[in-house]
């Protein structure tokens, strides 16, 4: 059951995503898709309130948001009729869907908020080359618009589509003051950053580091990074899992096969909490010498 529960790169975000994609694949009567719905939501955490739109944006968005060139609209969750998130494959790297927003959203009047960077917190797959930067894939901006009353925050990544393929994507987290909302909407220009629990990964000697990201909050929190070494994938899950025990985290089962290897960790968060982690170093389909490294609590 707690392998089921923690499967490779199986996050939030991942779960979502299969989930939209199967129910717009499984053609049904209304009642057997009502259940099925009632099924996903229940499987995600979501509330009974939120649609799921498999495949396109929400009709009652009250707003008009740019797309990228070519993406795919895997599918929108509406939580309330001012809050929407949709989720998009790409073919931009998370840095040209920053600028594509950045730059579409500015002109139109929309502000950028800041943002503290996760990579200052030194938590999940540290890049330890200094030629490559570390922050280059976390990809995460808020923008603010007075006009709409309304704040867009854009998450931009690769996705573990499969335990040996990556893809981009992007996440529009979209909320909408009410029309008759008696306070007055304003826009902030500062964001704190969230607390994450994450031991510092630093790579291994012997290891590269192509791309890193890192997201979460206290309550779950994930990191991954793109590996390229001659090691096999025991002797870079063995050097992590060193460093992830100095952090506190205490080691539970692991498991291998010909792709690589994964384990199981706990530890008790700052309030006493038990959480349940799972660290894994698998090969990238296609390429040699490239691996996925993946860390996430829940």
């Amino acid at each position: 059951m707690y392998w089921v529960r923690f499967s490779p790169f199986l996050t939030l975000v991942s779960a979502i995503v299969l989930a939209l994609t199967t129910l717009a694949a499984v053609p049904t009567c209304k009642l057997e898709s009502t259940a099925l719905q009632k099924l996903l939501q229940r499987w995600l955490g979501l509330f009974a309130a939120e649609q799921l739109i498999p495949g396109q944006l929400p009709p009652q968005l009250p707003l008009h948001l740019p797309l990228p060139e070519k993406a795919e609209v895997v599918g929108s969750i509406v939580k309330s009729s001012n809050n929407f998130q949709i989720i998009l494959d790409v073919v931009q790297s998370p840095e040209q869907v920053q600028a594509f927003y950045e730059q579409k959203l500015l002109q139109t009047g929309w502000q950028k908020q800041k943002h503290l960077e996760l990579s200052t917190q030194q938590i999940g797959f540290i890049n330890s080359s200094s030629t490559v930067d570390n922050s280059s894939t976390n990809q995460d901006s808020t923008f603010c618009s007075l006009s709409h009353k309304a704040k867009l925050n854009i998450q931009a990544s690769y996705l573990f589509v499969s335990t040996t393929k990556i893809s981009p994507q992007v996440h529009l987290n979209l909320e909408v003051s009410p029309s008759k909302s008696l306070s007055n909407f304003q826009c902030s220009l500062s964001q704190s950053t969230p607390k994450i629990q994450l031991p510092p990964l630093n790579t291994p000697s012997r290891v590269g580091m192509n791309a890193n990201f890192t997201a979460g909050s206290e309550q779950s929190a994930y990191s991954y990074g793109v590996l390229y070494t001659e090691l096999e994938p025991q002797l870079v899950n063995a050097d992590y899992a060193a460093q992830i025990e100095k952090f506190g985290w205490q080691r539970g089962d692991t498991k291998h096969n010909d792709m690589g290897i994964w384990s199981t960790w706990t530890f008790k968060d700052r309030f006493g909490q038990p959480k349940q982690g799972l660290l894994s170093i698998t090969k990238l389909a296609g390429v040699s010498n490239q691996y996925a490294a993946y860390i996430e609590y829940r």
